[in-house]
């Protein structure tokens, strides 16, 4: 035996000596006490004194011979495990309840009574013997990590609704550039409506503000909040002189100047929201050969002049309309049928040879279908209309899709027609 192997024996055999003198220190205990009951108690806490005075012990080890080599019950065991998150550390709970020997019941305990996470509580679990009480202790732990996980939610909007409530208080002294920066700041992952509803509030307040002060409002910056699309279906126009009615009586308390907000403020705050949501549509047709008008219930009702500030914004931002797709796009807004199906048209053209040789393939299936009765125009302008949102790639599989749906149809209709007998004509032939 060499030299640094008899040293490591050495080693070895000091660090045993010392763990058994530990648990023999323990065990002791049950010699000196008058009752059983005393001795527990008193063997319990010399194994916590020896845990708080050697935290380099290795503490499943010294858990497990403390089982096999001492009066402690398993019930003493489990005393101690429980208490090992203040005295140790959770990854302590986890390694004694690893290294000793304890029942279905007694693991369950520690799971429910001891002050761990449930990450901890996922390990011990995977040490219950007994499956059906092992299957319920996983189905109330993954209980206890949603409702976690609900409360981390909950406090995490709470926290975030809170400073944006102050955000909201001091509108009047925050530029819009500074709103926008103190909200990014937050980092919201989860826009939550109670979380929405606030930002719209702080856009409404900050919009009235600029109003006030300056006569217009500034929503480009403040669409970095959120979209304009939003804001329309929001109602901004009513909410920013919502705002301005509170704003104003205060302004008055104090003796301050400001701008009137009427009719042609709330006017111009539409305008603002049209033309925004137009620069998108613009952009989109350029890339795509798709307006993607917005579809929402309060866009369907624009008016005449909406509809022609929507295409002349349309119309300055594309670079690519032309007389026939203002005409589509108009009948778009106005919601005539058919327009979908042009607006495909145009998006196709935007295609590469190849996908748009694909999709055309299965859309002359489709229309086969509708020429046969299988669908009317009606679905299928409906079709075109949900394909004009997709990407190219998407429009394939979706075609795809639908064309298998047909074909399966178109079989199923053979196959009953073959099944059929031919009946003779009147005058006696086939």
């Amino acid at each position: 035996m060499s030299i640094l192997d008899k040293l490591l024996k050495n080693t070895n055999t000091s660090a045993e000596n010392k763990l058994q003198e530990r648990v023999d220190n323990v065990q002791s205990a049950f010699k000196e006490s008058e009752s059983e009951k005393e001795a527990s108690v008193r063997a319990v806490n010399a194994a916590i004194e020896e845990i708080k005075n050697n935290p380099q012990m290795p503490i499943g080890e010294f858990l497990s011979k403390l089982q096999k080599n001492t009066d402690l019950k398993d019930s003493d065991i489990v005393k101690i495990i429980k208490q090992l998150p203040d005295l140790k550390s959770e990854e302590a709970v986890v390694s004694a309840v690893e290294s000793t020997d304890l029942s279905s019941k007694e693991i369950s305990g520690i799971i429910k009574n001891a002050d761990i996470s449930t990450d901890t509580a996922q390990k011990i679990v995977e040490q219950i013997p007994d499956e059906d009480i092992k299957k319920e202790q996983q189905s109330k732990i993954e209980k206890m990590v949603e409702e976690e996980q609900a409360r981390r939610a909950k406090a995490k909007e709470d926290s975030i609704l809170s400073q944006l409530s102050q955000i909201y208080t001091s509108c009047d002294s925050l530029e819009d550039t500074t709103i926008v920066e103190l909200i990014s700041q937050l980092n919201i992952e989860n826009r939550t409506k109670s979380i929405s509803d606030k930002i719209m509030d702080i856009v409404a307040k900050r919009t009235a503000l600029d109003c006030m002060k300056y006569g217009t409002p500034r929503l480009p910056t403040l669409t970095k909040l959120t979209p304009s699309l939003d804001m329309f279906e929001a109602n901004l126009p009513f909410l920013a002189q919502k705002e301005y009615k509170t704003i104003s009586k205060e302004y008055d308390s104090k003796g301050k100047n400001y701008r009137q907000f009427d009719d042609t403020e709330k006017e111009l705050i539409r305008n603002s929201l049209i033309e925004d949501i137009a620069k998108k549509s613009a952009q989109t047709f350029d890339e795509l050969g798709t307006f993607n008008v917005p579809q929402t219930q309060r866009f369907k009702t624009l008016d005449k002049e909406d509809i022609e500030l929507f295409i002349h914004t349309v119309k300055t931002y594309s670079n690519e309309l032309s007389p026939e797709d203002t005409k589509r796009l108009s009948r778009q807004l106005k919601g005539e049928k058919g327009a979908s199906l042009s607006d495909v048209s145009s998006q196709l053209e935007k295609m590469s040879p190849g996908t748009r040789d694909s999709v055309l393939d299965y859309f002359f299936t489709i229309t086969n279908s509708v020429a046969q009765g299988e669908l009317d125009i009606s679905a299928l302008t409906e079709i075109a209309s949900s394909l004009k949102l997709c990407s190219p790639h998407q429009q394939e599989i979706v075609a795809k899709s639908t064309s298998k749906v047909l074909n399966a149809r178109q079989e199923k209709s053979s196959k009953n027609n073959n099944s059929t007998p031919v009946q003779p004509n009147d005058d006696g032939r086939d």
